[in-house]
C-alpha cells in the first residue's frame, strides 16, 4: 500500500496522457472496511490523499467521483470479499454513480 512510486507516477501518466485526448473521469472504489480496519493505516490514508490532490493538480479538469467515500457503503454486508462489492452494494453504488455520469454528459453536450 505505497502511493508515492510507480503507482502514483502511473496514474499521473495516465491522467495527463487521457487529458490530452477528451475528457477524463476518476471513479475511486470503496474497499470492506474489514480490509480498511486491518491494512489502510492511518499513514496509508494520507498518502493516497496526497496522490489525489496531486493528480487532480496533474489534470484540474478531471472529474473525482469518490465512491469509497459513500457512507452507503461502510459496511461489510455488501462485500462478496475484501475488494469486490456484492450484488448489493452494486446497486448503491451504481445508485450513486448514474447521477453523477448523467450529469457530466449534461454538461458536455451543453459546450
Amino acid at each position: 500500500h505505497s502511493f508515492n512510486g510507480p503507482k502514483r507516477l502511473a496514474l499521473l501518466r495516465m491522467l495527463r496522457t487521457a487529458g490530452q485526448q477528451g475528457e477524463v473521469v476518476v471513479i475511486v472504489l470503496p474497499v470492506s472496511p474489514l480490509y480498511g480496519g486491518e491494512f489502510l493505516t492511518p499513514e496509508v490514508c494520507a498518502e493516497f490523499e496526497k496522490m489525489v490532490a496531486d493528480s487532480k493538480q496533474c489534470n484540474p479538469q478531471a472529474r473525482w467521483i469518490r465512491l469509497d467515500e459513500l457512507e452507503a457503503l461502510k459496511s461489510n454486508d455488501y462485500y462478496s470479499d475484501l475488494v469486490h462489492l456484492n450484488m448489493y452494494g452494486q446497486q448503491i453504488a451504481t445508485a450513486a454513480l448514474l447521477p453523477e455520469l448523467h450529469g457530466l454528459v449534461a454538461k458536455v453536450g451543453s459546450r
